[in-house]
């Protein structure tokens, strides 16, 4: 007979932060904290300290951006296009792909993860969204953004070049130098990157595709003339606005070097009758009449005090009750968020002298500061908002 023996119970100690006493001065803070015991736990001894949070931010950070470079990989391997032929098993995917089922697995786990790719048993099929921004077939297809992110992470978009931006407060991609001097006129003509002006113009037009159809059916315009897109690139704005108000005219203000991409959408469009390319630079010429003055995506790429100067411009350039309207990714009231919108500052800061995303009351001071009055801000499609004033 073997011999046994009852073993006592174990007991689990308990553990709580240490009290902190703060002298009445408020100066010091002190703690007695536990001793360290050198000497390894023994087995059945006192449970060690659980964590004081969830450690998921860690992997957040470490782990999560991979996910997004997984969405790029899948764009440019073309498993979106594959899926649009229909729902499919992961086998076929790797072969259609000609990749090993392995990898094919991760990148489809990544998009269901995304939002962009939906499992029912076996099967995985794109969901609407995909279908709407990442199929070339869609209503507002992303690939020219999604393949310039590609460019980006491959040479711009590195630990290193945003330690420096940090470290120096100054742009490092685009060679060092802020995007408005890349994309001057000698740039478009034989410059540093003669290939920018069209690249960054179709990036921008997809960019903005699908806001654009948004913001146009919740501002409404029925009782204006003449929309100018200040800076408005492609003119997708000023296109998306003339297709939904009928009575509308618009121009787009854009350098000469990109007025002809303008011109070459407007002719796409077929609105060559409503919406017209104007070459000028709005820091140096005068704005072509109109009674709204519409930007997008320009306030985060200046200053404070050179988006002002803007809203001044607009409010001397407009007639009594003209509108101004401003189309950014707005940050919330005490600018700490959303996490996309923050990051897309750390992109401002990346590529510009003095640009980063603002909230919607910093926007209301410059406006107001420009004598607009009648402030509102609409939320109108994912993180875009309008901010629009009247000129009294």
């Amino acid at each position: 007979m073997t011999a046994t023996r009852e073993l006592e119970p174990t007991t689990v100690t308990a553990w709580r932060a240490p009290a902190v006493q703060a002298d009445r001065g408020g100066m010091e803070a002190t703690a007695a904290l536990p001793a360290i015991d050198d000497e390894p736990a023994a087995v059945g001894g006192p449970a060690p300290p659980a964590p004081f949070a969830s450690d998921r931010v860690l992997y957040d950070v470490i782990d999560a951006p991979l996910a997004g470079l997984g969405v790029l990989v899948a764009h440019d391997l073309g498993l979106f296009a594959t899926l649009f032929e229909g729902p499919a098993h992961v086998e076929w995917v790797a072969a259609s792909l000609d990749i090993a089922p392995r990898p094919a697995r991760m990148l489809l786990n990544v998009c269901v993860a995304h939002g962009l790719v939906s499992r029912r048993g076996g099967l995985f099929a794109l969901t609407p969204v995909a279908e709407e921004y990442f199929v070339k077939w869609g209503r507002s297809y992303a690939g020219p953004l999604l393949d310039y992110a590609i460019r980006l992470n491959r040479s711009m978009f590195s630990f290193d070049a945003l330690k420096s931006s940090v470290l120096r407060n100054a742009p490092q991609v685009f060679d060092g130098e802020p995007w408005s001097e890349t994309a001057s006129p000698g740039a478009g003509k034989g410059g540093k990157r003669p290939e920018y002006p069209a690249t960054f113009t179709d990036v921008m037009h997809a960019h903005s595709l699908g806001a654009s159809r948004a913001w146009t059916r919740r501002i409404p315009l029925s009782g204006f003339r003449r929309f100018l897109d200040i800076g408005g690139g492609s003119g997708v704005h000023a296109l998306a606005a003339a297709d939904a108000n009928p009575s509308l005219t618009a121009a787009v203000l854009e350098m000469p070097h990109v007025c002809r991409e303008t011109r070459a959408m407007i002719e796409t469009w077929g609105f060559e009758d409503r919406v017209a390319a104007v070459a000028g630079d709005m820091w140096e010429d005068p704005f072509p009449p109109a009674d709204v003055h519409f930007y997008s995506d320009i306030f985060h790429d200046w200053s404070e005090t050179r988006c002002a100067a803007l809203a001044k411009k607009s409010f001397e350039g407009l007639p009594e009750g003209g509108l101004i309207l401003i189309h950014e990714m707005l940050l919330s009231d005490d600018g700490t968020g959303p996490l996309a919108v923050a990051a897309s500052s750390l992109s401002m800061l990346l590529a510009t002298e003095g640009g980063r995303q603002y909230s919607a009351g910093e926007i209301f001071g410059m406006l107001q500061g420009a004598g607009f009055s009648d402030l509102t801000v609409t939320q109108t499609h994912g993180y875009w908002s309008v901010v629009s004033g009247r000129k009294p």
